[in-house]
């Protein structure tokens, strides 16, 4: 310290530079410090929000044991350690970094020989020892200031449909539907895709594709898919359910039916419901079809209503 004190003395320009540096250093840690709070605030905001932190709606386990109330409770206390252990990483590193800025005048004075050898010992270190972690630790700052993955988001990646449950430093945990956790490095998510169903809107466009054979009648059909999410209790009456006639095919045409639901635990639920009405009401009726898969996400964009009489009639 008397060193620098001397060097400003004896150099007006150090002088500058140490201010700058030093009151730099000082406002990045309170912009720092600011930002982390503005983003913890709107983290504890979302999670209260949210009514379901499951990806599928069931009642296990028994209620009392494991509620909505305790899994928000528990979400809240993760971004609180997140958030707390960033700020005790982020802020001494500026601290250092400010330090190595204040000592840079005066590296050169140093001997090359000695230079060298700590660059390289640090180089060395960082470069093999600590990468992975480095890697992972700096992927995991970057997920917890974006706005791309916050805990509580139902999420697809690698086929897999969960909900985010812990974003750590190195690792983020995805709870997926069937309870199993999937622990996915924080480098990794950084560089796959992943399909996020709360990322912009809570509403998600649940749907469900079946083909149906030529002899049977369209216009019945139509109604019959129509019908199919409106005794379910996932069924959201935002806007009434539509139906598209997707292909025609050599074995029969191809058909979609889509409505809304609340959020994805009851879009995944309310897909369920809707195929169970359709095979039932098709078997009852004689008609052969054969059921594909079904899938949640937003509206799709390419495809246009095969009949607008759809919202009159299921008003």
């Amino acid at each position: 310290m008397d060193l620098l004190l001397q060097a400003a003395l004896d150099n007006p320009g150090t002088t500058v530079y140490f201010v700058v540096i030093f009151f730099g250093g000082l406002y990045l840690i309170w912009r720092i410090r600011l930002g982390l709070r503005r983003s913890y605030q709107r983290r504890q905001s979302r999670l209260k929000m949210w009514r379901l932190f499951n990806p599928v709606r069931e009642g296990s386990p028994p209620d009392g044991e494991h509620t909505v109330a305790d899994a928000r409770e528990e979400a809240m206390d993760r971004v609180e350690a997140q958030f707390s252990v960033i700020k005790r990483v982020l802020i001494p590193v500026t601290g250092l970094l400010m330090l190595f800025l204040l000592a840079l005048p005066f590296l050169g004075n140093m001997p090359a020989a000695f230079l060298s050898l700590i660059v390289g010992g640090i180089t060395v270190l960082l470069g093999i020892a600590a990468r992975p972690v480095v890697e992972n630790l700096i992927a995991g700052l970057v997920i917890s200031f974006s706005r791309m993955l916050n805990l509580g988001d139902t999420v697809k990646l690698d086929g897999r449909y969960g909900t985010v449950e812990d974003i750590g430093l190195t690792h983020t945990v995805i709870k997926l539907w069937d309870w199993r956790r999937f622990v996915v490095p924080n480098t990794r998510m950084l560089q796959v895709e992943f399909l996020n169903y709360s990322l912009q809107d809570r509403w998600i466009w649940a749907y469900v594709e079946f083909q149906v054979a030529y002899e049977a009648d369209l216009e019945t059909v139509r109604q019959i898919a129509l019908a199919s999410p409106l005794d379910s209790e996932n069924f959201s009456d935002r806007e009434p359910p539509r139906f598209w006639l997707m292909e025609m095919r050599e074995e029969g045409y191809l058909c979609w039916v889509a409505a809304w639901a609340e959020d994805p635990a009851r879009a995944w639920t309310l897909t369920h419901d809707m195929r169970g009405a359709l095979i039932m009401e098709f078997q009852r009726r004689g008609i052969h079809a054969h059921m594909r898969h079904h899938r949640i996400g937003p509206r799709p964009a390419s495809i246009f209503p095969m009949d607008e009489r759809a919202d009159d009639e299921t008003a």
